[in-house]
């Protein structure tokens, strides 16, 4: 739709005037808005994509998906965790194992790669790992009569959460 009225009114201008004469100029008329168009158009509509990415200019109406949000807001946690064992109970991780995990913890989710669950390629390797898991798990229970029944399920359990999670990403 853009160019349609400038064009129409160039192209509405007459031939002649009413005298017989050529009206003067026409085809510059023409001309010019014609180029006016197609550089407003092409040219600003080939550019604006480069400007925006040279400049970074935000969308005012984007928003970050509640995922992203998410993600942000459990790391920021784990740092604030870490610091704070490490400034003011970094001696008391020896006497509490349950403390060193919970840094260990913390630690692997700063450090984590949580965002490439976003992958669909990743997201299938990790579930076919997950099912491959779950088979042996349970040829295992089915082969060794003295394993825990509830140990198998705990692992079972684990693994539901694992695949869980994938499907929450």
């Amino acid at each position: 739709m853009r160019g349609v009225v400038s064009l129409a009114a160039a192209l509405s201008i007459p031939l002649t005037l009413h005298d017989g004469t050529p009206f003067p100029h026409r085809n510059l008329i023409l001309f010019i808005t014609f180029v006016v168009i197609l550089l407003t158009l092409v040219v600003q509509g080939l550019t604006l994509p480069f400007l925006i990415k040279k400049f970074k200019i935000q969308d005012p109406d984007f928003t970050r998906s509640e995922k992203e949000i998410d993600y942000e807001i459990r790391n920021e946690l784990a740092k604030i965790g870490v610091k704070r064992i490490r400034d003011t109970h970094f001696e008391k991780l020896e006497k509490f194992p349950a403390l060193q995990d919970q840094l260990q913890t913390w630690e692997n989710r700063v450090n984590s790669s949580e965002v490439i669950l976003n992958f669909p390629e990743y997201r299938e390797i990790y579930l076919d790992i997950i099912n491959q898991q779950r088979e042996w798990l349970i040829s295992k229970n089915r082969e060794d009569i003295l394993l825990d029944e509830e140990i198998v399920r705990k692992h079972l359990k684990m693994l539901d959460l694992q695949e869980e999670k994938l499907g929450m990403h």
